[in-house]
C-alpha cells in the first residue's frame, strides 16, 4: 500500500492480513517517497522485517530500523509472501461495505493508486482495476509523531564548588529534559 503522511512521523511497524495455509515466510519493507506513483518500489528502501508463521489472521511486525517521513511525503509498505508448499499467496482487501447486525453500515474509502499487486516484485497492478474487488489491500503502517522541540531557554545559572544550578523554562510537549557536562571538549 502507498501512504502519504498525515504529520512528521516515524514509522515503527505494519500489519498485514493473511489466511495462507501451511507456513509462509512474509517480508515486510518500507520505501519512501516512490519514484513512480503505480510502483510502490521504486522509492528508497529503508527496512525490512521478515516474519514466518502457520498461523492465519492479522500479523503485527515491528522495523528493525524505523523511518523518518515528513507530512505530504509518500511511502510505501510492501508485503512479499512466500510459502512453504509454493502454492499462490492470498491477497485479502477490505470490502467497500460491511454490514453487520443488518443495520449497521460501514464505508471503507479504497481509491485508485493506493493498493498494488504483483507477483514478480517489479510489475504492479493497482487493484481498484482488477474486477469483483472493491477495496484496499489489508495492510497498515503504524507511527508515532516526530515533533522537534524547542529549545529550552536558561534563564539563571549558579556555579558553586562541586555542582551548579541551572534554571529553564519548560518547553511544550517535553517529557524529560537532559543536561550533558561538557568541559576540556570532552562530554
Amino acid at each position: 500500500n502507498i501512504f502519504t503522511a498525515e504529520n512528521n512521523e516515524i514509522i515503527k511497524a505494519a500489519s498485514f492480513y493473511t489466511e495462507n495455509t501451511g507456513t509462509a515466510t512474509y517480508e515486510v519493507s518500507i520505501y519512501t517517497n516512490p519514484l513512480v506513483a503505480t510502483n510502490p518500489t521504486s522509492g528508497t528502501k529503508v527496512s525490512t522485517a521478515t516474519l514466518t508463521s502457520d498461523l492465519s489472521g492479522y500479523h503485527t511486525v515491528e522495523f528493525p530500523t524505523p523511518a523518518t517521513v515528513k507530512a505530504g511525503d509518500t511511502f510505501a509498505i510492501v508485503l512479499k509472501t512466500t510459502t512453504s508448499d509454493l502454492t499462490p499467496a492470498k491477497s485479502y482487501y477490505e470490502n467497500d461495505k460491511i454490514i453487520a447486525d443488518g443495520s449497521t453500515t460501514v464505508e471503507i474509502t479504497a481509491n485508485a493508486g493506493e493498493s498494488f499487486v504483483s507477483t514478480n516484485g517489479s510489475s504492479w497492478t493497482d487493484v481498484q482495476e482488477i474486477d469483483n474487488v472493491y477495496g484496499n489491500l489489508k495492510i497498515k503502517a503504524y507511527s508515532i509523531d516526530n515533533k522537534t522541540l524547542a529549545k529550552p531557554v536558561i534563564t539563571s545559572v549558579k556555579p558553586g564548588d562541586t555542582k551548579a544550578t541551572i534554571t529553564w523554562n519548560p518547553v511544550a510537549g517535553a517529557t524529560k529534559y537532559e543536561v550533558i557536562k561538557y568541559a576540556n571538549s570532552t562530554y
